[in-house]
């Protein structure tokens, strides 16, 4: 990562102490598995877990101008409260429906639009099949070329710290496949994010 370190951030990050944040991303392959995923995580903890999982798939659903920052959080909270929960998912239905913007029809957005803001900078590898990354740029969303031949590299919160430029506002979409009863090759990315170093290491 030292080149593309070198070659992506500015020369003044030339003594930046950092370090390389490695993960595995899988991602199910239709909105049926995150539905699963959800009930799975929910059924197997005690009351305030399984409540917290309710609210992160209601957050995690929401369209519109109700999935910025701050109301998502509102949403997923009062979806889930008797006598709300009837008129969020009819507002929710509503802007899916109408905003355009936020996705095309047959598509989810599972990861909603975000800037990494604790890492420098982020390189992606993945082999996927029917799921998309997409960067919003003028006020339109555009697919990130992931690939497990090349790596595209984001630039995250912290590197505006460093004086280069602007972090990248993205997104993560599920495209509707067909079920034609084969299995269905993994969704998988490769994420290597510039991290600070912890104290300890610096310590040391």
């Amino acid at each position: 990562m030292s080149e593309i370190v070198a070659s992506v951030l500015p020369r003044k990050a030339g003594s930046l102490a950092y370090g390389v944040e490695v993960d595995v991303l899988v991602y199910g392959n239709s909105s049926s598995d995150l539905r699963s995923l959800h009930s799975l995580l929910a059924d197997s903890a005690g009351f305030w877990s399984r409540l917290g999982h309710r609210v992160d798939a209601s957050k995690e659903d929401a369209a519109g101008f109700l999935s910025r920052r701050g109301i998502r959080d509102f949403f997923g909270i009062a979806s889930q409260i008797p006598g709300l929960r009837r008129p969020m998912a009819a507002l929710n239905a509503r802007m899916r429906v109408t905003d355009e913007h936020l996705s095309r029809k047959g598509s989810q957005v599972i990861g909603c639009a975000h800037i990494d803001e604790t890492k420098y900078l982020t390189g992606l590898i993945g082999r996927r099949r029917n799921v998309e990354t997409q960067y919003l740029r003028e006020g339109h969303w555009f697919p990130l070329p992931i690939s497990d031949d090349s790596m595209v590299v984001v630039p995250s919160g912290k590197a505006m710290a460093v004086g280069s430029g602007s972090a990248t506002l993205h997104r993560v979409l599920m495209h509707d496949v067909s079920d034609d009863g084969e299995a269905l090759p993994q969704n998988l990315t490769l994420s290597l994010a510039v991290v600070d170093l912890p104290g300890k290491c610096l310590a040391h």
